[in-house]
């Protein structure tokens, strides 16, 4: 499998993700609102029509899609717990036509007590590291510093292989 097309993919949607928070960095509160509340509106119409637990939370409760308009209207929902996620994944809590196999699952450290399983895709991902880039940017980092990582051994990426093959950041894990 040729993986250098979906390498490229990848690099552009960070790109894009990176792009997006820089420009809407110094909007005026309304403006962000405004951009949050599209937003909302999006995912709130996939997660009734995809996630099973949501249809049928919001189905108990009386709410539609539609009725969550705004960032106020939020309190019409109960608020999710990691015990509901637990009972639920990932039969009723992933969405529709995901394949988990393709998801990167990862876990809680379980401190609080039973771990908590969490799944989330290339387009999660890419959003993540595109604003850790950006954080790291806005602290003050440039492309040539050197930095190192240390992190978990079970979260590796193919992101550093641009990284490592250009010197952008010299990559250390």
């Amino acid at each position: 499998m040729n993986i250098l097309p979906i390498l490229k993919l990848r690099y552009f949607r960070q790109l894009y993700y990176f792009a997006q928070l820089k420009r809407h960095q110094w909007l005026e509160e309304k403006d962000l609102v405004r951009i949050q509340e599209k937003k909302l509106r999006s995912l709130i119409n996939h997660v009734y029509h995809n996630v099973p637990y949501y249809r049928d939370l919001f189905d108990s409760v009386n709410v539609r899609a539609e009725d969550i308009k705004h960032l106020s209207d939020l309190k019409k929902i109960p608020f999710l717990t990691k015990e509901i996620v637990r009972k639920n994944y990932p039969e009723k809590i992933v969405a529709n036509g995901i394949d988990i196999t393709k998801c990167h699952t990862s876990s809680t450290t379980g401190s609080s007590g039973v771990p908590l399983r969490i799944s989330s895709g290339a387009k999660d991902h890419d959003f993540r590291y595109a604003l850790a880039l950006f954080i790291w940017f806005e602290l003050g980092l440039r492309l040539k510093d050197k930095f190192v990582t240390i992190q978990h051994k079970g979260y590796q990426t193919d992101n550093n292989i641009l990284f490592r093959k250009t010197g952008i950041f010299n990559w250390e894990n």
